[in-house]
């Protein structure tokens, strides 16, 4: 699991932080807080957060088709 930080411009992507960035809340909240202070809405700028849940599966090798 991530978090990723999108930031759009005008309503168009701007840029997203890399998923090795955010590895937990705690981190992203407190990157958050720096990015809203460099990207004001007044600017145009708006930010989401995004958690990003992955999982593995074990496959047998008959199972691969």
């Amino acid at each position: 699991m991530y978090y990723e930080i999108n930031v759009s411009l005008h309503g168009m992507h701007f840029f997203a932080t890399a998923e090795r960035s955010l590895k937990t809340a705690s981190v992203c909240k407190a990157v958050y807080k720096e990015f809203v202070k460099a990207f004001s809405k007044s600017k145009g700028y708006e930010l989401s957060i995004t958690c990003v849940q992955t999982h593995n599966v074990m496959l047998n090798i008959e199972d691969l088709k």
